[in-house]
């Protein structure tokens, strides 16, 4: 059985192939539904419209994710939690440097109890 991660990076990978094969016979097929030139080529240039928006969509949302990923670990670096650079994920748990496992409730108390004393 293939876990979530796998499943969908897979889906992803196919659904891209196919998307970049096919991209010309699918808007070929879509603008031969119009009937005059004037309708085909209104319909090429909104294809066109959404290809670029969703374009600077995309690589928006991937430099915010990037940015936002660099604040949480410079955070967590600055807080003083062991390794910063883990994903914190619900099920997740981190050895510190004294040899015991912190789970995630475990390190949101750490973190509020390091904070409150620092800055006392």
């Amino acid at each position: 059985m293939l876990t979530p991660l796998v499943s969908e990076t897979l889906i992803f990978l196919v659904s891209l192939v196919f998307n970049l094969i096919y991209h010309r016979d699918i808007q070929s097929g879509m603008l031969l539904v119009f009937r005059n030139d004037s309708a085909r080529q209104m319909a090429k240039d909104i294809l066109k419209d959404i290809q670029v928006n969703t374009s600077i969509y995309f690589g928006t949302l991937t430099v915010v994710n990037i940015c936002l990923g660099i604040a949480a670990t410079v955070l967590t670096w600055l807080v003083g939690l062991p390794h910063p650079f883990l994903p914190l994920t619900s099920g997740a748990s981190i050895r510190g440097n004294e040899g015991k496992t912190w789970r995630r409730n475990q390190i949101a108390s750490h973190l509020g109890s390091r904070w409150f004393l620092r800055w006392r």
